[in-house]
């Protein structure tokens, strides 16, 4: 990006015609292999989301064809720019390749933001952790903190147990609880099950005056 606000800079400094810098064809060799080894790895992502259906396996494919599309059109830029010499398409090529770069860093920034607020994650999942941990006996929800890392999820459950309860059970219940998030969506990666005792509200035995 440095070298390529110098290059834009002279061109507006000097005032001259400036020829294009990319005067060798074979140099799209190198994105072309590039293209065909993600055009590979696309493939075989295609066919593992096809098979598994998986959500993680589909974002990586799309992230792959995107990489694609950036692959030809480097292709195609080095191999016009070298034959016409032309500025205004070795500068299209690159702005258009540098929005590849720029979106996918943006992407990033936005999920690490997302991510540290506790945003982003899909409110669906949330909510049917919520509905799926109600079927539970003897434990009452406290808190669901759902967030996303990239493409995962990380989930934190506070519920609230019976203090009488045997550590055994405590640890079989927190397994079952970590089976059924996982079963909800294949892209929640790790859970952590807090338990914290509650005293069961016991009625007044007093006696009520007649009317």
């Amino acid at each position: 990006m440095f070298n390529f606000v110098n290059y834009i800079n002279e061109a507006i400094a000097t005032q001259y015609i400036i020829v294009a810098t990319t005067t060798n064809p074979l140099l799209a060799i190198v994105t072309a292999i590039g293209g065909l080894l993600t055009l590979f790895s696309f493939q075989l992502l295609y066919k593992g989301y096809k098979k598994l259906g998986m959500e993680i396996i589909k974002a990586e494919y799309i992230h792959a064809l995107i990489d694609i599309i950036a692959s030809i059109t480097a292709t195609i830029g080095i191999i016009a720019t070298s034959i016409t010499r032309s500025i205004a398409i070795e500068i299209t090529t690159v702005i258009f390749i540098l929005f590849f770069v720029f979106h996918s860093i943006t992407d990033l920034i936005l999920d690490s933001f997302k991510s540290f607020l506790g945003i982003g994650a899909d409110p669906e999942i949330k909510y049917r952790i919520l509905t799926s941990l109600n079927n539970f006996e003897g434990i009452v929800v406290k808190n669901i903190d759902l967030r996303k890392i990239g493409s995962f999820y990380i989930v934190r459950i506070e519920c609230l147990i019976n203090p009488t309860t045997t550590i055994l059970k405590a640890h079989k219940l927190r397994l079952k609880i970590i089976e059924m998030c996982r079963e909800i969506s294949e892209l929640i990666y790790h859970v952590d099950v807090i338990f914290y005792p509650y005293k069961p509200v016991k009625r007044s035995l007093r006696s009520s005056k007649p009317l």
